[in-house]
């Protein structure tokens, strides 16, 4: 078998210094993978935002979003078809770090001690069955994360960048608050108005190019028209999980004020 057979596979490395895991980054490529990095949580999400990745190995301790919150963002939010591997990277495998772990929904924990790239081969091997086979071709649907970059970019061929950042202002100053509404409503068994909530949320945000949040509110605004009120904790949850990168994803995009 080729040494490169994962050629075509793209894998993200979560790490607050990505050459402290320099050999790491080297093997991966060796397999033939086309690597990318983040130097922590929020920066994991804004490159989820802007591709697709088969895999993620995510240091545990990585700053702003550490390497479980960052998982189990991901694995709630992201559709259940296009959820990639993530691994976490470790130095030791304590009991404490393997249970939180699990409760992270963490695929695995790789031990990296400056292994060997048989060793790191080996551990990928476990997973084969999981390891989608090399694309042929991209995504026809684009990224699976939080904005349609496609509109984003017609958007600012279009429009004026200091209207567009305008408007995402006005958009992140409001949607905290708006966002705030929507649990008292649902809160207090007021679907009405909650349903109501839920499609403006929806409307400003596709006009902004947002995507995953947007699909959320939509799927909250059906459950709350056919009444599916057991549905809607397990939604709002995942449209709390994304709240965080959908700001700091939205301060990025149309450079706007970090506060």
């Amino acid at each position: 078998m080729s040494i490169r057979r994962y050629e075509g596979l793209d894998v993200l490395v979560g790490a607050e210094n990505s050459d402290s895991l320099q050999s790491l980054i080297q093997q991966l490529q060796d397999l033939g993978f086309t690597v990318e990095t983040a130097g922590d949580g929020v920066q994991v999400m804004e490159k989820m935002a802007e591709q697709d990745f088969h895999l993620l190995f995510l240091e545990l301790e990585l700053p702003r979003m550490d390497g479980f919150e960052t998982c189990q963002l991901i694995k709630d939010a992201w559709p259940s078809g296009l959820k990639p591997l993530v691994f976490g990277i470790t130095g030791s495998l304590t009991p404490e770090v393997i249970a939180q772990a699990k409760a992270a929904q963490l695929d695995d924990l790789f031990l990296d001690l400056g292994v060997q790239l048989e060793n790191l081969s080996s551990f990928l091997d476990n997973h084969h069955p999981s390891i989608p086979s090399p694309p042929g071709q991209t995504n026809p649907q684009g990224p699976s994360g939080l904005f349609d970059i496609p509109f984003l970019d017609q958007l600012f061929e279009v429009y004026d960048p200091s209207l567009l950042a305008e408007l995402a202002g006005g958009y992140l100053s409001n949607f905290p608050a708006a966002l705030q509404q929507l649990h008292q409503s649902i809160g207090q068994r007021e679907y009405s108005q909650a349903r109501e909530q839920a499609h403006k949320l929806k409307g400003s945000g596709a006009a902004l190019g947002i995507k995953q949040p947007t699909q959320q509110f939509a799927a909250l605004e059906k459950q709350l028209v056919e009444q599916q009120v057991e549905e809607l904790p397990e939604t709002l949850r995942q449209i709390e999980a994304l709240k965080l990168p959908l700001i700091e994803g939205l301060k990025k995009r149309f450079s706007l004020p970090p506060n």
